[in-house]
């Protein structure tokens, strides 16, 4: 019976192992964002997302505070921050995520988020450019089919 008591607890800590794996991977995915200042980078993702779109489109211009409450409600850091601790807790384990966090912490990884956004819109709009320009061709090659 001590035996089969033994095994029991050996496999049901076996088991839990990837709860507690997952919630230490959590817990390093919080502060992985406080470290990332992830509700500023959202702000500033809002702010560059708007800015694009205006750019691409001048004609909405005009409803620039309606596409800016649409989008920091859409993604709203509090809101978003759960799903987006369990998506980090998936991809990464805990020693990954504090080598990540201790990354951004130092000063190239604070440029690195600083920048970011405006990286992210840049290129947006540099695969904007590219689809339209190759549109004609799509077109042609629909049409053929």
């Amino acid at each position: 019976m001590n035996k089969s008591a033994t095994i029991f607890f050996c496999l049901s800590l076996f088991l839990t192992c990837p709860a507690w794996a997952d919630a230490a991977a959590e817990k390093e995915a919080e502060a992985l964002l406080d470290a990332t200042n992830m509700s500023a980078v959202l702000e500033q993702t809002v702010t560059t997302t708007v800015n694009q779109l205006i750019q691409s489109q001048p004609a909405l211009a005009q409803k620039r505070t309606v596409l800016v409450q649409f989008f920091k409600k859409t993604l709203d850091y509090e809101v978003l921050k759960p799903e987006i601790v369990k998506i980090y807790a998936r991809y990464y384990t805990a020693q990954e995520l504090r080598e990540i966090a201790a990354f951004y912490r130092t000063p190239v990884g604070q440029k690195s988020l600083r920048l970011m956004p405006q990286l992210m819109g840049d290129s947006m709009l540099l695969s904007q450019r590219r689809v339209q320009a190759a549109l004609p061709e799509l077109q042609k090659e629909l049409q053929k089919k």
